[in-house]
């Protein structure tokens, strides 16, 4: 399994995360486990489109194996960070939270609102897009939309899904309001607010770019410094 999330609950996570579409996080259409002397493995069909289906195996493993079967069309292994596979050709860090947890100090001039609901999402775009360069909208159902604002002027942005408690797409800021705790306070906030809705643990992953990144080192750097429980590393095997 992959803790603090039980098999069971890990099945119900990633058929929320499904909606995200990453190498590893696809639409699913049927998804069953088993536990070996290799670990968990998940067996996984995914949606493509024009009714495609694409088989994958997902193996949660303590240590680098070779326990992948290779009959499946995508393999994905899933290890403790710090651990690397010899041969990849994608990469997705994860970081799971118990909650409640404690994160760094927040910037407590930095106030947040909550969304439940909205009828523009134009201050999320403009938010999204001063951080990431461009935008990916919220899901009105799925996403507790938080907004911090500085001075009055939103200045931060993360969606909380609100059926597996994960972030998803991650905690943006502004470019130029980096290294002020603004995306601490929006991470403390998330946690709240899953605390508040009965939740045990808060997660966040992120695909990462071939080679050297700086806005990948940079967002690695801001979980890990807020203390995560538990930090993985999921990797593509070719």
């Amino acid at each position: 399994m992959i803790p603090p999330l039980t098999p069971e609950e890990f099945v119900e996570w990633l058929k929320e995360a499904g909606k995200t579409r990453t190498f590893w996080t696809k639409p699913l259409t049927g998804i069953s486990f088993e536990e070996s002397a290799r670990g968990f493995v998940f067996k996984v069909l995914w949606a493509y489109k024009r009714r495609e289906r694409v088989k994958a195996e997902i193996l949660i493993s303590r240590e680098v194996s070779e326990g992948l079967s290779g009959r499946a069309g995508v393999r994905i292994l899933i290890l403790p960070k710090g651990l690397e596979p010899p041969n990849y050709d994608q990469r997705s860090c994860i970081y799971i939270w118990k909650v409640p947890s404690r994160t760094l100090e927040p910037n407590d001039e930095v106030e947040i609102r909550r969304y439940e609901d909205w009828k523009s999402d134009d201050i999320f775009r403009e938010v999204q897009r001063r951080s990431w360069g461009f935008y990916l909208p919220p899901r009105l159902g799925d996403h507790l939309v938080l907004v911090a604002t500085l001075s009055g002027k939103p200045v931060g942005l993360a969606y909380l899904n609100v059926h597996n408690f994960n972030i998803d797409y991650g905690v943006h800021v502004v470019r130029d309001l980096w290294r002020r705790r603004i995306g601490t306070r929006l991470l403390a906030e998330a946690l709240n607010s899953a605390e508040e809705m009965g939740a045990s643990y808060l997660t966040v992953f992120r695909w990462l770019r071939r080679g050297s990144n700086n806005r990948d080192r940079a967002a690695m750097s801001f979980y890990e410094a807020n203390n995560p429980g538990w930090s993985y590393m999921a990797y593509r095997i070719p």
